[in-house]
């Protein structure tokens, strides 16, 4: 809506610049899926040259009606990994007959918060956010597997690469010490693309 307003403004007042003013909105923002897809479908080739580009974003601690700017970076940059783990069911009177894929999920999250602590530099940006654990429908039953939806947010190539690595690479350990089965791992994607991707894989 701040970008649709900048816009409103600019077209109230046309007698207070000259130019041209392009508004580019990109959808499924938060995962950089958005962003994919434009490239993907050439959107910058139907766009008149421009001289400069300026990247907008809506921040919750700037007073409303002003706006903040600073040359390089002012923003994180994020992904979205979704790891499954297995384990075996079973009733939670009988705890030794199952693999509690629950006490998995939460160590993952314990030795997640350590990457940022011990595998990050203090001077760059990075954390680690575990938005989702879900797992089981009955609080006296062990479930099969366990989902977690995991967020690092980073600033830079570099601490992109070290921090996605340093998730995918602790899980297999966190696998071996419980003996469960392989964990999957996979990148979310928007939510919409995935339903279109479930539609046609069901009724291609």
């Amino acid at each position: 809506m701040s970008v649709l307003t900048a816009l409103k403004l600019f077209n109230d007042h046309k007698d207070k610049w000259s130019g041209t003013y392009v508004g580019v909105f990109q959808h499924a923002e938060e995962t950089a899926q958005g962003a994919r897809d434009m490239v993907d479908n050439n959107v910058a080739d139907v766009l008149p040259p421009l001289d400069v580009y300026l990247g907008q974003n809506v921040l919750a601690s700037i007073p409303g009606g002003t706006v903040g700017s600073k040359p390089g970076s002012i923003f994180t940059a994020a992904a979205s990994i979704r790891v499954k783990v297995f384990g075996k069911g079973s009733h939670g009177s009988m705890p030794q007959l199952g693999i509690d894929p629950v006490v998995l999920a939460s160590y993952i999250f314990m030795r997640l918060q350590t990457i940022v602590a011990r595998e990050i530099a203090p001077s760059d940006t990075a954390v680690v956010t575990v938005g989702s654990i879900q797992a089981g429908a009955k609080s006296n039953i062990i479930p099969d597997d366990a989902t977690l939806l995991i967020n690092p947010v980073f600033t830079g190539a570099t601490v992109s690469n070290l921090l996605i690595n340093a998730t995918a690479g602790l899980i297999p350990v966190s696998l071996w010490v419980l003996q469960a089965r392989a964990a999957t791992l996979e990148e979310q994607i928007a939510e919409t693309k995935q339903r279109l991707k479930e539609a046609q894989e069901e009724y291609a």
